[in-house]
């Protein structure tokens, strides 16, 4: 019997990649649900408030509040991130009147091991006002932390109103993106059409580079259904921080799940051939699967 199983194909993949957080991505403010990719621990205390609602201790209300040894926000970019911008501020109270402790901002290539770009110890972090800082991740970072590595009685950290910009790229580099959504290296991107019937998958090709070209050498297609899949136009060349469209068409030659792989041959030295999984269905019904998962 046929499965419906398109949608839930597109259901788990878009899941999977909401995990990302975009670039650029826009200022965020600790003022609803964490933003695709985002991540949180700050609750490692008793205490239960995880934001700043007065004017003196929050910067816009609200601020995050970290208040306890291993406490974080973390960002999983889908991309190479540019410059990351924050405000940040020491909160103290009691008999403390500088802060003390450590306070890290953190990149990872892995999400597992971690590297200081910027360490606040003492005096380095104001207690009077918050201060906005930014810092440029690795061009192989995917991860960024706002870590509370050494937490000392009656010094707090608020953190607030945190943005991401475009990377600085000498180029060339490759962005793929399909409608507004990014393509990562051996993604899928997904499209159906009746059978017999050509449709048309585009995909952008963006230049994210701001000084050299970006050369794309002829498309190739491969997999169990290449022929149902045809290259019907692409660019040769990409101008810096500019954009190209590449054309498949799509007719598949009967019902069910057609497979087929994309590749994208650039002078983009971290990725010589970017890989693009097609994944069409012919008609309504993906195929139903030949055994249990």
């Amino acid at each position: 019997m046929k499965k419906q199983l398109l949608g839930l194909f597109c259901l788990i993949t878009s899941t999977l990649w909401a995990q990302l957080a975009p670039v650029p991505s826009p200022n965020y403010s600790f003022d609803g649900p964490l933003p695709p990719g985002w991540a949180n621990q700050l609750l490692l205390g008793s205490g239960t408030a995880t934001t700043y609602t007065s004017g003196g201790s929050a910067y816009t209300i609200p601020s995050c509040r970290l208040d306890n040894t291993g406490e974080f926000v973390s960002i999983h970019f889908a991309d190479q991130p540019g410059a990351v911008s924050y405000w940040i501020k020491g909160n103290v109270g009691g008999t403390t009147n500088v802060f003390i402790g450590t306070f890290s901002i953190q990149e990872s290539v892995d999400g597992q091991n971690w590297t200081n770009m910027r360490t606040f110890t003492g005096t380095q972090l104001s207690v009077s006002q918050y201060t906005q800082y930014s810092d440029v991740p690795l061009p192989a970072s995917r991860w960024v932390r706002f870590f509370f590595t050494d937490k000392q009685p009656g010094a707090n950290v608020g953190l607030d109103d945190i943005a991401v910009g475009n990377p600085v790229v000498a180029g060339p580099a490759l962005k793929v993106k399909q409608g507004n959504r990014i393509v990562n290296n051996n993604d899928y991107v997904v499209g159906n059409s009746a059978v017999g019937t050509p449709s048309t998958l585009s995909l952008s090709l963006r230049n994210i580079g701001n000084a050299n070209a970006l050369n794309v050498q002829t498309l190739t297609l491969s997999g169990a259904n290449a022929s149902e899949f045809s290259v019907a136009s692409q660019p040769s060349t990409v101008a810096p921080l500019d954009s190209g469209i590449v054309s498949i068409t799509f007719t598949p030659a009967q019902a069910g799940t057609r497979n087929a792989a994309l590749s994208i041959p650039t002078n983009d030295p971290n990725f010589p051939v970017f890989t693009v999984n097609l994944y069409g269905v012919g008609g309504t019904l993906a195929s139903e699967p030949v055994a249990q998962p």
